[in-house]
Order: C-alpha cells, then structure tokens, then sequence
C-alpha cells in the first residue's frame, strides 16, 4: 500500500497535477513580492524627490538670509512688492544632476539665477509656505503686539512639526515668528493666522478666523506677482488647492528676506525669547 494515495494507488496524471497547482501558488506569491516590491521603491523615490526639492528651496532661503545680514542690508520696516528687481537668468546656467521634479538656485549677492528645473511646474509648498504667513501677519499688526496662545494650535495636522506652544502663552509677534521659522512650528502658525484674523475682523471660530488669514496670504501672494500659486493653510501642511512653484517661491523669499525680523529667524541656528509672563524658550532651528 502506497501512503499518501486513495487505496493506496500512485496516481501519476494526479500528482503531476499537484506539482503544477504548487507552482502556480509559489509564482503568484513571487509576483506579489515583487509588485510590493516595487511600490515601495517608488514611495521612497517619490518620498526622496519631495525630500531634495525642499531641501534645495531650504538651501536657497538659508543663504538669502545669511547674505542679507553679512551685506548689513537696511530692510524696510514694511515689505513692498515694487522694490524687488526681477532676478537675472543670464548667467550660465549650472550643470547639475537633481532628481527633484522642480528646483531652482539663486544666488543673492548677484541677483542672479544659477540652476533652474521645471521652476514653473506645480508642487506642494511645504513649510516654505510660512514665509508668506510671517509677511502677511506683519503687514496687518505690529512685530511687538502680543497674542494669546488658544485652542486654534490644535487645529495643526497629525505629524506636525511644532515650536511646542501650551494654551495661555503671552507672546509677541516677533517671538511667534521666531517658533514659526526657527522650529518651523505648525503650531505656531495657526496661533499668528487665527490672533491676526481677530485683530481684522469679527470672526466667532477659529476656523473662520484661519480661513480669512488665508485669504490675507493669498492677496498678499498675488501682489508679489506669485501668479501660480494659491495657499490653503497657514503652514503649509499639505491640502487640497494648495501649491506653489520654484519661481514664485523664490520671489517670495526674496521679499521675505528683506525683512529684519523673519531675515533673523531664518538665519539663526538658535533662537531665545523671553514671553510676555517672563517665560525663556529657545528654539533650534531646522532649517
């Protein structure tokens, strides 16, 4: 009697038949390997490619705000969009091998662009975004005004970097602009966008507080001449109908840099402040 048979009969055509169905199931278990495989490679190669354009654009607002400061430039108290000359794009354009979909290199001192790639195609802003955030509260209320940390800093998106703001803080203007630049504090950009809202009109929640400071940001990046662009949240956590591209970024922290106030907070490794109740915090910045 052969073990492992019906009446103990070896059944070749049966067995052959087994053989076949075992490798099906091993080749449909490889296939589905190597399908999982792939999708990770291309989550990590998308996920690289976000990671270089952010850290190119980073680059080029660190060394904007670095020069402005060793140059001794006298910002104006108020930004104005009339005062910036447009870059010049005649320099000889470096030869570098980037595999962000959109980048583009400045440099300062020369007025002059060194390297673009697709600097007018449509990508997520990310928390360059907060630029913008620091320029428009400044033109509606002054740096040393002081705002009350509230429920609005929870309103910040899951995994988002934060200054670590508690509700109750007195803090000035500059010093929210400091946590927002420095420490890149997400939450510190929905306490600006919402106390800033409050100053300009009569607005019951904070949601309805927020999304008029949005509408703020988005006037002010039109008359920077940031025509494909729009914003949807203050920090530029990623949202629906929000983008920005390399060229209107880049007219952006230009203006930006020209400010004292957000020049300092970009360009410092380490920022202290003291809040309104005496409370010292420091800030190590991430940029």
């Amino acid at each position: 009697m052969t073990q492992g048979y019906p009446n103990g009969e070896f059944d070749p055509r049966a067995e052959a038949l087994r053989k076949r169905r075992l490798q099906q199931r091993r080749l449909q278990q490889q296939r589905l390997q190597q399908q999982r495989l792939r999708q990770k490679k291309r989550r990590r190669r998308r996920l690289l490619t976000a990671i270089i354009a952010a850290v190119v654009l980073s680059v080029c607002i660190f060394l904007a705000a670095r020069s402005a400061r060793n140059l001794n430039e006298a910002p104006p108290v108020e930004t104005t969009e009339s005062t910036t000359q447009a870059p010049e794009t005649t320099a000889p354009q470096l030869e570098v091998d980037v595999s962000a979909r959109s980048a583009l290199l400045y440099h300062a001192q020369t007025n002059r662009i060194l390297f673009e790639k697709a600097a007018d195609k449509k990508v997520a802003p990310a928390s360059l975004t907060k630029l913008l955030t620091a320029l428009t509260a400044l033109e509606y209320c002054a740096e040393d005004e002081v705002f009350t940390v509230g429920s609005e800093i929870y309103m910040i998106g899951k995994n988002s970097s934060v200054c670590y703001l508690k509700i109750g803080w007195k803090a000035s203007l500059k010093t929210l602009i400091c946590g927002l630049l420095a420490a890149s504090g997400n939450d510190a950009a929905y306490c600006i966008a919402a106390n800033v809202a409050k100053k300009t009109g009569d607005y019951k929640t904070n949601r309805e507080a927020v999304d008029a400071f949005v509408h703020l940001m988005n006037q002010k990046a039109k008359r920077l001449g940031m025509q494909n662009s729009h914003f949807s949240t203050p920090d530029g956590f990623d949202a629906e109908g929000q983008y920005a591209t390399a060229r209107d970024l880049l007219r952006l922290a230009r203006v930006a840099m020209s400010n004292r106030i957000i020049a300092d907070a970009c360009g410092s490794h380490r920022v202290s402040a003291t809040l309104a109740d005496g409370t010292a915090v420091t800030w190590n910045s991430t940029n």
